[in-house]
């Protein structure tokens, strides 16, 4: 069980409020292309540099990533939904843009070789989607910080303060230090190394926390109300296991848990380390930072290092979202 604490709050996303924001980006544009129309190029960009509206990069997408939702009753219909969307294990250059929402019963009654295929295929468009995000966060902050120094009451600065409020950075924006560690947070974590500790941590997605709760990754938490309790618990401890609504819910709490907790610095520190080096984000190498993840130290990293070698998880790079269907 890892020794850290997730976030209390809610992750999840309402899909009436996407749809709201979807419709007011329509709206705005809408908008530029009659500005455009009644006054040319010309016209706006000397607007732009009167200062009466703004040119730079709005971060129109920096949230949410779409995704088709499904909840199979059983494994049979689990993989129909992957043979529909030819959709195999290993994967090519992208993988489908489906949220699984729970695990189907009768997964732990199948054979290994596909269960664990199963389990793969279920998680890695999760994790996928979300580094998607994070990706494109990255990218509007490297692209930002690139351009000097920022307006502090722009819109630009707004989008900044609340990328740094969600990655829990203190700070001014045109602080260097800040800057800094926004980015060493702001960043993937390799699809082998989540899925070598979700099958780790979930038993393949058999344990009873990944059934019931959508517990991918043995996260703990000390409200009653958001967790389950531990059948083995010991006399006195007060710890429950985190529940979560769906299986999507469960990956972005890990990986911003990852990405944020004091725990998992070194991890961080050397992700930012690979990054100077322009070298590849190994998982491998990675997996030294889970050593406060369990109590196990020393061992646990290594039982993550022969899952990812033993399942050839560090092939899976440069992956991408297919289009919907």
């Amino acid at each position: 069980m890892p020794a850290t604490i997730p976030r209390a709050r809610d992750t999840g996303r309402d899909h009436a409020a996407e749809g709201s924001r979807r419709s007011r980006r329509l709206r705005v544009r809408a908008r530029v292309q009659l500005l455009l129309l009644a006054v040319g190029t010309a016209g706006v960009l000397a607007l732009a540099s009167a200062g009466y509206i703004s040119t730079r990069y709005r971060a129109p997408h920096l949230g949410h990533v779409t995704m088709k939702r499904v909840d199979p009753g059983s494994v049979a219909a689990l993989e129909s939904v992957f043979r529909r969307a030819d959709y195999q294990w290993p994967p090519s250059k992208s993988v489908p843009p489906i949220a699984v929402a729970n695990l189907p019963p009768g997964l732990d009654q199948v054979d290994v070789d596909r269960r664990k295929a199963l389990f793969f295929q279920t998680v890695l468009p999760l994790v996928v989607a979300e580094n998607t995000r994070i990706r494109r966060q990255r990218q509007f902050l490297k692209r930002q910080f690139a351009s000097g120094r920022i307006k502090p009451d722009s819109r630009t600065a707004l989008h900044i303060r609340r990328i740094a409020k969600a990655f829990d950075v203190d700070g001014k924006i045109n602080d260097s230090a800040f800057r800094k560690t926004l980015l060493r947070r702001v960043d993937v974590v390799p699809p082998g190394l989540v899925l070598a500790q979700a099958a780790t941590e979930s038993g393949w997605g058999t344990s009873r926390f990944a059934v019931e709760g959508n517990n991918l990754f043995g996260i703990w938490t000390w409200d009653a109300d958001r967790g389950l309790t531990p059948r083995k618990r010991r006399p006195g401890a007060d710890h429950y296991v985190r529940a979560y609504r769906n299986l999507r819910s469960s990956v972005h709490n890990y990986i911003m848990n990852i990405d944020t907790h004091d725990a998992y610095s070194e991890l961080r520190q050397l992700r930012a380390f690979l990054r100077h080096k322009h070298q590849s984000l190994d998982p491998s190498r990675l997996a030294v930072g889970l050593r406060l993840y369990s109590s196990r130290r020393g061992d646990y990293v290594q039982d993550i290092r022969a899952m990812i070698r033993m399942n050839h998880l560090d092939r899976l790079v440069r992956l991408q979202l297919g289009r919907h269907s």
